[in-house]
């Protein structure tokens, strides 16, 4: 498991979201990704599993300071509301 949380003085060191990407990308590496969304504490991935989309491809979210790579499943709804109101990140 890597971390990010550099002790430079106390500060914390936050992952970029390019970091976020290829460690999202290296988990689900046959797919594309779709879109990635800024839901606070961590970055959220969707891939692009074709048309129509393939069941069971969960999203992906990367832990903003420790880097730690986790899924987000729908259901409980509340995952879904998560995402919902996540921030659309650009490039």
């Amino acid at each position: 498991r890597k971390h990010f949380a550099g002790n430079n003085g106390g500060e914390t060191t936050m992952m970029t979201v390019a970091q976020a990407k290829k460690l999202a990308a290296d988990t689900y590496s046959e797919y594309p990704i779709a879109e990635i969304l800024d839901i606070g504490d961590r970055w959220a991935f969707s891939f692009d599993s074709g048309d129509p989309p393939l069941p069971g491809i969960p999203t992906v979210t990367v832990n903003k300071e420790t880097g730690e790579v986790g899924w987000l499943t729908i259901p409980p709804l509340e995952n879904l509301e998560l995402l919902n109101a996540g921030k659309v990140v650009t490039e």
